[in-house]
């Protein structure tokens, strides 16, 4: 007899939830699109229970991710109306703001004096 298992990691995206801000890594209009990371423990390819929810948020401009409160996650996964804040906000990883020419927009970065798209100063 032999056993097949083992503890996986899983990924649950929760298409139902979508809020529309603006990103505050790059200043860009998007969306917030919410999804559940977890451990599980599979038996004969059957996941028997999981543990270790955690719940984060993804902007579709930047792709930049943050971790949500466990309350609110639970409420998206449950399908409620959630409307997430700043406060909400927990940045994940190595989080510093895109820098940006006040005159055309362009990303710049952060040793430059000068915009290398238009040339206009940078403050």
């Amino acid at each position: 007899m032999f056993f097949i298992g083992g503890v996986m990691q899983g990924r649950k995206v929760f298409d139902r939830f979508r809020q529309v801000v603006t990103c505050r890594r790059c200043g860009q209009y998007a969306a917030l699109e919410a999804f559940m990371t977890y451990t599980y423990f599979m038996f004969f390819f059957i996941p028997l229970f999981k543990w270790g929810k955690q719940y984060f948020v993804r902007s579709t401009c930047c792709g930049t991710v943050w971790q949500i409160p466990r309350e609110k996650g639970e409420a998206i996964a449950r399908g409620e109306p959630v409307e997430l804040t700043d406060a909400d906000l927990t940045p994940t990883g190595d989080f510093r703001p895109i820098r940006r020419c006040a005159h055309c927009g362009c990303t710049v970065e952060e040793s430059f004096s000068y915009c290398p798209n238009c040339g206009s100063p940078l403050s």
